[in-house]
């Protein structure tokens, strides 16, 4: 089975992940697939932990699990069937390397996250956006939200996930293009973050065409 080009926006909450992926996914007239999906079942075990069913317990690995296996399942149950129906290319909002800088915090974990992929059978991304946000002004923005997910009402712990984005190198993955959703201590509009998105797909296309 020949394999779209697949783009994956990365980021953390509120930084216009999901906006610029729906637009993208508009522009180009493709389907756009998010993670987690909160509407299957395939998420039951990731809805459980983020209402706070698990706080007291130190389940990283488990949780990189369930996240991974959400992915499997609808890897296998809708995407790879929307694919032999002709997709050129498609777009995720998150995909497998968001657990690179939530649940990765050591070299061991990068490792055995890498083992879980590989035998799960998950594609590598030909583009990743990797959007760029000011903590500060992106945890005043997640403060106003009314309905919070655990990690979202962690504070310190959203700081120690921004830390490890910002260093991420998302490794195996040749276009990793970083997009500022800011300017100074202010968001940039929409219309000047996707202009960027779409300079910057129309540069790497054309190389991945050439390949």
């Amino acid at each position: 089975m020949k394999l779209p080009i697949m783009i994956d926006f990365e980021g953390l909450d509120c930084s216009f992940k999901e906006t610029n992926s729906k637009r993208l996914a508009s522009f180009l007239n493709t389907k756009r697939y998010e993670f987690p999906y909160y509407a299957s079942e395939n998420s039951y075990f990731i809805r459980q932990y983020l209402s706070g069913k698990y706080k007291d317990i130190d389940i990283n690995t488990p949780i990189m699990i369930a996240y991974l296996m959400e992915m499997f399942d609808e890897w296998n149950t809708k995407i790879i069937p929307d694919i032999k129906n002709g997709l050129d290319v498609i777009i995720f909002d998150r995909f497998w390397y968001s657990n690179y800088y939530y649940q990765c915090k050591t070299t061991r974990d990068r490792i055995a996250l890498q083992i879980l992929v590989n035998e799960l059978g998950l594609p590598k991304c030909d583009i990743i956006f990797k959007m760029m946000t000011n903590f500060d002004i992106t945890i005043k923005k997640i403060r106003e939200k009314n309905d919070k997910d655990i990690l979202e009402s962690d504070e310190e712990k959203m700081k120690e996930v921004h830390s490890r984005f910002e260093t991420c190198k998302f490794n195996g993955v040749n276009n990793v293009e970083e997009i500022y959703t800011y300017n100074g201590n202010e968001f940039r509009s929409e219309d000047e973050i996707f202009e960027d998105i779409t300079t910057r797909y129309f540069e790497v296309h054309k190389t991945l065409l050439d390949k």
